[in-house]
């Protein structure tokens, strides 16, 4: 039958009901219950096999730390229609799940899961969760460079610096071997923290030094996102 600019509905209705009822055209529920499991630097969600309504065609995850805006996005995940993957050398694991990897330890993520069916996604699940371990190593200083003409030395640390707390200029010295032990030759007269590097000004890099030399203070001093804080260390200067 064609009726141009009409729409129709088919339903199905039983031998002597009514069939007054609108059809339903209703996004599936959320499969429960959904657990989010901290790891060392990761986070694993999983959920269960929807047992009602509308079974899901697809899944989605994201995630960011508490407090930022954007988020990061799985791909499209398929259904699993099995409830557990076992083997004989291994123990059963969910088919349902993600992991999420890369994180920050110790600090608050929101996680959230989704699930599609023919009619559309459902609303989000929200679950916050801190992956492990906690964090107490201070940040440790990888390189340390000058480049040819310039009067600074970039230093990159293993993880991200607290721009809250600027350490004192005045810890930082460039200097070399000798016999009987370290020459300081030229301090540090202003310092600027982004990310994970900390830039260095200098009145001049003097030709020959070698290293770097910073030294704890209580003051002003060199710390990561959770407060650990940077013992003295020294560092091979490299110049490009």
């Amino acid at each position: 039958m064609s009726s141009p600019g009409c729409r129709h509905s088919l339903v199905a209705c039983s031998r002597g009901s009514s069939c007054s009822r609108s059809p339903s055209h209703t996004r599936t529920a959320l499969p429960s219950p959904i657990t989010v499991t901290p790891g060392n630097r990761k986070l694993t969600v999983e959920w269960a096999l929807l047992d009602r309504g509308s079974v899901p065609i697809a899944y989605q995850v994201r995630h960011r730390l508490q407090g930022t805006t954007d988020w990061t996005e799985s791909g499209t995940l398929a259904p699993r229609p099995t409830t557990l993957i076992c083997s004989s050398r291994f123990e059963c694991v969910n088919p349902r799940r993600h992991e999420i990897t890369g994180l920050i330890a110790d600090r608050p993520y929101e996680v959230e899961l989704r699930a599609r069916n023919a009619n559309g996604w459902s609303s989000w699940y929200t679950s916050i969760v801190r992956p492990g371990p906690p964090d107490t190593a201070a940040p440790v200083a990888v390189s340390a460079v000058n480049t040819s003409g310039q009067t600074t030395v970039v230093v990159t640390f293993d993880e991200r610096l607290n721009q809250d707390f600027q350490p004192d200029p005045s810890r930082f010295t460039l200097g070399r071997y000798v016999v009987g032990g370290f020459l300081l030759q030229e301090t540090a007269t202003d310092v600027s923290i982004s990310g994970s590097t900390l830039t260095l000004t200098f009145a001049e890099i003097p030709s020959n030094a070698t290293h770097l030399s910073y030294l704890f203070t209580n003051i002003g001093t060199l710390q990561d996102l959770r407060g650990n804080k940077s013992d003295s260390f020294r560092v091979s200067l490299t110049r490009n």
